[in-house]
């Protein structure tokens, strides 16, 4: 079976790595969360530290020795990045692997800093098998469709519900979904069972009815 994760909130603590990132930029967790709704989020515009620091010389007018200071700051908590996983992420994706499962990781967002999420992480470097950077849309993915059309049988687990079930669709029915409890597991109303990442794999899941609004 290949079994899809994705990152953000359902193998990585994000919330606790955006308060840290706050923290380097020099901000607090609330100007950061602004700033991030005002500049990216309502732009439909990916977050990477480049363009945080251009507003951060527009709106703060940061010196070099600032910027300097946040760069060095940056590569710091990249090397700590394994200490952003969810308790059991790690455990979790040992299990699956030592059942055979190929473990593919889908993340939507800017490519370069998913990458260096990613690639700083010893432990999701050591377990997955196959990783896809997306920063459209995970359905358009030419692999996931690719998957799609194998035939094989398809785990999905995500955090977010409304592009788990646009992802069901698109995988069909050799698909199943494993809901992992984050900001964005009930952004769609439905009655699917809600986990936490360190239940997993646990028992198989029965497909349950969804109701999108």
């Amino acid at each position: 079976m290949k079994v899809i994760f994705d990152l953000d909130y359902t193998l990585l603590d994000t919330i606790k790595l955006k308060k840290d990132l706050a923290k380097v930029l020099g901000l607090s967790a609330e100007e950061y969360n602004e700033q991030y709704k005002k500049f990216f989020k309502d732009r439909g515009i990916n977050w990477n530290l480049e363009r945080h620091l251009e507003i951060l010389r527009t709106e703060k007018g940061i010196s070099k020795d600032e910027e300097e200071a946040i760069r060095h700051n940056f590569t710091e908590l990249l090397k700590k990045m394994d200490e952003y996983l969810l308790p059991g992420a790690e455990e979790t994706l040992r299990k699956y692997k030592r059942k055979g499962d190929e473990l593919i990781l889908a993340t939507f967002g800017d490519i370069d800093w998913h990458k260096l999420k990613v690639e700083n992480s010893k432990v999701l470097m050591r377990n997955l098998d196959h990783i896809i950077y997306e920063d459209k849309d995970k359905t358009k993915n030419a692999y996931l469709r690719f998957l799609r059309d194998s035939g094989e049988n398809i785990l999905i687990v995500n955090d977010n519900a409304k592009e788990s079930f646009e992802l069901l669709k698109l995988l069909g029915k050799n698909s199943e979904l494993r809901l992992v409890d984050g900001p964005y597991a009930r952004n769609v109303e439905h009655n699917h069972k809600i986990e936490n990442i360190s239940e997993l794999p646990g028992k198989k899941i029965i497909s349950q009815e969804h109701k999108i609004k």
